[in-house]
């Protein structure tokens, strides 16, 4: 049923849209329906779809729009190109920016203390030298710090569509992922590692952190990167959908830094087809770490036999203790 436009009185209805907004003009014209009778609504409220519309480049002063190929860096001109649409009146920015699809990249601190890119494909690796463009769906990031992303290195790999990431022994602050999240917006794969088994976050900082940043995160592998509580950060940011998280660590008080009920309320919010693999590694005999860690999922978890597929558990529990003999659990939730 169309709005009772009518039923308003007349003095009011004659000066209703002087007295609306844009977006209030078209919301009252949908829900009024017909505006044959209602012709003091005319015109119709037109708008633009912004995803359709390109960047008004035309609107630049002349003599910039000139220099402009110039000034932008490979990576810039590409999106610049792409928000233009076409480009038959901006010449200029003409030839189109062309970019090579690797199957893997890697951008590394190196001795001299710079910041080299390799590429690698069909298995060979490739120093980076030119002017190339390139990007690829595995990046790995090694030894970097929060100054490193300003890099120039980064302006000729294009980072829009990358949805895999490794960070391997980098210094990892908010300020870090907060700038490596607004240049990898698609990170949907990420793969956190520590070359040692010391404290990779700073003391403080929420294990959340990453999932903030990194909004569409479906899986994760984290190698020596925990901090305490990780759980508990989970659910209080109310991190959901994930499909997989695998996490290798050597400090109990970190792996084991939760309770029952935390861990099957994390559980729970995640993908109905969700794994969570945890490898504690230790040197004390398996039958005592077993005893130990038990108690962390009994109340909330049942233990299963091997699965006969993915989804009759919900976490895989691996311990390897005195000399390097392994044990492996499967915890399903309790009905």
């Amino acid at each position: 049923m169309p709005y009772p436009i009518a039923s308003l009185p007349y003095p009011f209805r004659q000066r209703l849209r002087q007295l609306l907004s844009p977006t209030e003009v078209l919301r009252l014209q949908i829900a009024t329906g017909s505006l044959n009778d209602n012709k003091h609504f005319h015109p119709i409220q037109l708008y633009h779809s912004v995803a359709d519309m390109p960047y008004p480049i035309c609107t630049l002063p002349y003599p910039f729009r000139r220099r402009l190929r110039q000034l932008l860096s490979p990576t810039e001109l590409l999106s610049l190109q792409i928000a233009t649409g076409t480009l038959k009146d901006n010449k200029h920015l003409l030839p189109i920016q062309t970019y090579h699809s690797v199957s893997e990249l890697l951008i590394e601190k190196q001795n001299d203390d710079t910041v080299g890119l390799k590429w690698v494909k069909n298995e060979q690796i490739y120093e980076h030298n030119g002017s190339n463009l390139f990007t690829a769906i595995y990046l790995c990031l090694d030894n970097l710090n929060e100054l490193d992303l300003s890099d120039p290195v980064f302006d000729y790999v294009w980072l829009g569509n990358i949805p895999k990431l490794v960070v391997l022994g980098c210094t990892i602050t908010k300020h870090f992922l907060t700038k490596l999240s607004h240049k990898l917006v698609k990170v949907s794969d990420l793969s956190v590692y520590s070359c040692s088994d010391g404290q990779f976050f700073k003391d403080g900082e929420m294990f959340s952190l990453i999932f903030e940043t990194f909004p569409l995160i479906e899986g994760c592998d984290f190698k020596y990167s925990l901090v305490p509580g990780w759980v508990q950060h989970m659910v209080e940011y109310g991190k959901t959908n994930l499909k997989e998280l695998c996490i290798i660590d050597n400090k109990p008080w970190n792996l084991f830094s939760f309770t029952a009920a935390e861990m099957h309320q994390f559980v729970k919010a995640q993908s109905p087809e969700f794994v969570l693999r945890m490898m504690y590694i230790s040197v004390s005999k398996v039958g005592i770490i077993e005893s130990r860690v038990f108690p962390f999922f009994v109340p909330c978890f049942k233990l299963t036999s091997l699965p006969a597929n993915r989804l009759s558990f919900s976490i895989e529990l691996v311990i390897e203790g005195e000399n390097q003999e392994q044990v492996q659990h499967f915890f399903a939730l309790r009905d």
